[in-house]
């Protein structure tokens, strides 16, 4: 059978690269990669990565025939700063989401927010024309531009719609789940993101819980580095890092044991204050292409604001400090049950935490909260896409006998 996955972002394929190997050794699938309409990151997903993917490109350059293509790309980091306003609603066109545009772009904007929306549409509705997909997994359905409308556009041409959903949607309190859900199945980080899902009006039946599979592959612990007293800390370029920074070279160069090193987000911009920062000996800036698994063995605890590394350091068995002070905002969703083990809310409490760390007694993120199922999710992800195959094709048999039956 065929089975379609669109992907967005970086981390959408990481979440779904060991699900299409799993299913092309299964031998009964058909997987299918498919990059979104604003796809950025399609090295993700290498040849050598998924051996047997088929890619289709149906989803992408939607607005090569649209007005405005320049400025459509453009408007698309400015409209998602509307963010619950849009997503409260159930359908673009609704008077919740005109009105909250009106009140933030002027006019000319509003026409090309609209020419790519409608761009979009009839981009998703020619791959269903196309492909005629009957089963697609997206990565959520609460982006007005990228999953929200994917399934609903294709869910309307007759697909069953599954959200597996990647760790970050449920780590960041940024991603908001307002409005109708339109997918049929969900496939979820943690536990947590299914209870907002329950709350929201999803029935229970249409969750599981499975995990991310992008963690299957780190090992449940690793042992304590040879050489004690590492910190690193997983830098995304905030502006209220450069005192969260300052703070932590002024402890490590306090404490004779201590080494400090600071990994630049590989993505994001450096930015330019941490050059204007002295850098003691025993502190370093991490060299761009360093493996991370390999600095994660060798580092005591993990520091930082919102990075993938707090999650993949905890599943390792490494000690994670999370910054928050009181001017700044608190980024993730942290585990109710690890936020006072974790957070550090002042410079003396991230000394303290630090120290902790060093003598071997830091604390790790929850692993039942933020890794359940560890290391068997894709194991479960395939069992769930399994059952909805089956319920598919069982739903096409009784439409087959109905349609042979004598009228």
């Amino acid at each position: 059978m065929r089975i379609f996955f669109v992907a967005y972002e970086g981390a959408d394929v990481v979440c779904i690269r060991p699900v299409l190997r799993a299913l092309v050794a299964d031998g009964t699938w058909e997987p299918v990669f498919v990059p979104g309409t604003d796809f950025k990151a399609e090295r993700g997903l290498a040849e050598a990565d998924a051996p047997g993917i088929v890619r289709v490109q149906s989803l992408r350059d939607p607005l090569a025939d649209a007005a405005g293509a320049v400025a459509g790309e453009r408007v698309l980091d400015h409209v998602r700063a509307l963010g619950g306003a849009l997503t409260a609603s159930p359908v673009f066109e609704s008077r919740v989401a005109g009105a909250a545009i009106e009140r933030v772009f002027a006019p000319p904007y509003m026409a090309e927010v609209c020419a790519r929306y409608e761009a979009v549409e009839r981009a998703l509705a020619a791959f269903a024309r196309d492909e005629r997909p009957a089963l697609v997994v997206l990565p959520e359905d609460t982006d007005y531009m990228r999953g929200r409308l994917a399934a609903r556009v294709l869910q309307s041409c007759g697909a069953v719609i599954v959200c597996l959903v990647p760790w970050f949607y449920g780590a960041f309190r940024s991603y908001p789940l307002l409005g109708t859900r339109w997918a049929d199945h969900y496939l979820v980080p943690s536990s947590s993101y299914a209870e907002r899902l329950r709350a929201g009006g999803v029935a229970a039946d249409r969750i599981t819980v499975v995990g991310d599979p992008a963690f299957d592959t780190l090992p449940a612990a690793i042992p304590r580095p040879a050489q004690p007293g590492s910190l690193l800390y997983a830098l995304q370029g905030l502006v209220w890092e450069r005192e969260i920074v300052a703070d932590l070279i002024e402890i490590v160069c306090s404490d004779r044991q201590a080494q400090l090193r600071i990994k630049p987000h590989p993505c994001l911009p450096f930015p330019a204050w941490l050059r204007d920062i002295e850098l003691a000996g025993r502190v370093a800036i991490v060299e761009p292409g360093a493996d991370v698994h390999d600095l994660l063995r060798e580092t005591t605890a993990v520091i930082g604001q919102s990075s993938k590394m707090l999650y993949e350091a905890s599943i390792l068995g490494r000690p994670v400090i999370v910054p928050h002070y009181d001017t700044t905002p608190l980024l993730l969703d942290l585990p109710a049950e690890d936020r006072g083990h974790i957070v550090a809310r002042t410079k003396r409490a991230l000394r303290h935490k630090v120290e902790r760390a060093l003598d071997g007694h830091g604390r790790t993120l929850t692993i039942a909260a933020i890794a359940p199922h560890h290391p068997h999710a894709t194991q479960r992800v395939v069992e769930r896409l399994h059952g909805v195959r089956k319920h598919l094709e069982k739903n096409s048999h009784h439409r087959d006998t109905e349609a042979r039956r004598p009228r």
